[in-house]
């Protein structure tokens, strides 16, 4: 991600996204669950932790366009 702020809030909450990206993508790859229930629980937090990193990824975008517009007035 190509962020000019080099902040280290900003750094640790791409951090925080890249890792739960990351873990999202190789959850099933460690975990083979072998009920409905286990799967269903699987495939939640898949798609919780994924779309935990795409919101940190965006809100941190838009704070950082954010920034640059009220920093240039």
């Amino acid at each position: 991600m190509c962020v000019r702020d080099n902040s280290p809030q900003r750094r640790k909450l791409v951090a925080l996204a890249s890792l739960c990206l990351a873990i999202g993508l190789l959850l099933p790859m460690m975990f083979h669950p072998s009920g409905q229930t286990e799967l269903n629980a699987l495939h939640f937090l898949r798609g919780l932790l994924i779309g935990m990193s795409l919101s940190v990824n965006l809100g941190v975008l838009w704070k950082n366009r954010r920034q640059q517009r009220t920093g240039s007035l």
